[in-house]
């Protein structure tokens, strides 16, 4: 039985006093409901539930950022790119190895497929990633790349024997060393410029997109007669990016890993996590941005045109022609250091201003005042800030729970079907292009 209690009302009219009876745990449960946007009563654990993954941030106190020391970082990242588009580097020199040992397409097949699964086959290494940071994965690349490159390379210089299968094995570890600092490098830089994912985004996977043509154009221009000096200069590429990533790209103070999860003490961890606040607040010089995308769409229009004028060209060619090509593509892609210049005025110019100290000092704690009889949040007036005003609120759920939607899988078949076809058009592109101009398979790819 619920309590009840009498209320007495006298009337206005001065009749008896009317009784009513009110149940207090009607009362109760109705104050512990609210309604939602879609006008549907939620209880409080609800309401609490849905605001826990809603953060307030409060600024105060913070250091601002170096923007220097950020875009320092995206530049290395940029550059790390490069690094992982050598994943490719064995469909380039697939037609020296064909001519060499006189593979059928069977075999060739069975290399650039060994490599392609080892290539994307990269959960391992994402828990690796999530437990103890980018430095492993970049240090696990800049082990298997240069061990792969150094395998083939003297290969060609015939020191050691090869074999479809030794080929694969080198392949596999070529492939998968350079996706290794595609996933370090991508899961890094989204982190430091949170507010601004889109634009990290296109810098990097075009700019991965571009490394091949401009590792092409540079075997091409510097090392066409010579392959297995073209595996020895990948390595000193990729060992020098790899130092210049593991000292200046890391992850922001306030993205834990796994192990400073559970091993960090509870005081420290809050101290980071405050720090999320800055990288939200914080805009970055967008003239950066723009200059970045403005040598990509560079390097989009002249890397092509390139390739053109040695396919439709190739007799007329002569090498100096092609280290001319190979070398204004190596100072356009240098010219992506710019874009970690210090340069005040333009950052000062493209950069949206943020509120003052003075006004972070005014935003309290939230609390409920009364308007004209009615309930307003506190938040309201003094204008609380949370995550969500900044970046687009994430997904709540964990990985299991994300394997039983039908999104994931619809995303999941849309990738299958479109990025497989676009992996069996690359690695056969060799094939293809014989195909259409009716010449020998053998015949090697004109590339500048």
């Amino acid at each position: 039985m619920s309590l009840r209690q009498e209320k007495h009302s006298q009337s206005t009219s001065g009749e008896e006093p009317i009784h009513e009876v009110v149940d207090e745990a009607a009362v109760a449960d109705d104050d512990n409901k609210h309604l939602n946007k879609d006008g549907l009563a939620e209880s409080d654990s609800e309401r609490d539930e849905a605001h826990a993954a809603v953060q307030t941030i409060d600024a105060r106190g913070q250091k601002p950022l170096s923007e220097f020391k950020r875009f320092a970082m995206m530049t290395a990242a940029t550059f790390a790119m490069i690094c992982a588009s050598t994943s490719y580097a064995y469909n380039i020199i697939s037609g020296n190895i064909q001519n060499q040992y006189g593979y059928k397409f069977r075999d060739m097949s069975n290399i650039s497929t060994v490599g392609m699964v080892f290539c994307y086959f990269l959960l391992p290494y994402g828990t690796l990633l999530d437990l103890f940071g980018p430095r492993i994965i970049y240090t696990i690349g800049c082990v298997l790349f240069p061990l792969g490159a150094l395998l083939f390379g003297l290969t060609f210089q015939g020191v050691i024997g090869g074999s479809v299968v030794r080929f694969c094995v080198y392949n596999a570890m070529l492939s998968l060393g350079s996706q290794l600092f595609d996933l370090a490098s991508v899961v890094v830089m989204l982190s430091v410029f949170p507010t601004r994912k889109g634009w990290v985004i296109a810098l990097l996977k075009t700019m991965m997109g571009l490394g091949q043509a401009i590792i092409a154009c540079m075997k091409q221009g510097f090392f066409a007669e010579h392959t297995a000096n073209y595996f020895y200069f990948l390595i000193a590429l990729v060992v020098v990016i790899g130092v210049l990533v593991q000292l200046l790209v890391k992850l922001p103070p306030y993205h834990l890993t796994n192990w400073e999860l559970k091993h960090m003490p509870a005081e420290k961890q809050a101290k980071r996590l405050a720090t999320r606040a800055v990288y939200l607040k914080q805009e970055p010089p967008m003239w950066r941005f723009y200059f970045g995308v403005a040598v990509l769409i560079a390097l989009v229009i002249y890397l092509p045109m390139t390739s053109a004028i040695g396919a439709f060209c190739k007799d007329n060619i002569s090498k100096n022609a092609a280290q001319t090509f190979a070398i204004i593509a190596v100072v356009l892609t240098c010219c992506l250091l710019l874009m970690m210049v210090p340069f005040p005025y333009l950052d000062r110019l493209t950069t949206k201003k943020t509120k003052s100290v003075d006004d972070e000092e005014k935003v309290e704690e939230a609390v409920e005042t009364i308007e004209e009889g009615v309930v307003v949040p506190h938040a309201k007036a003094k204008n609380i800030e949370t995550d969500i005003d900044y970046i687009a609120p994430q997904y709540q759920t964990t990985f299991l729970q994300s394997c039983c939607t039908l999104k994931l899988w619809c995303i999941l078949w849309t990738m299958f079907c479109g990025v497989g076809a676009e992996f069996v058009i690359i690695f056969n592109a060799k094939y293809i292009y014989a195909a259409l101009n009716k010449v020998p398979s053998t015949r090697p790819l004109p590339r500048c």
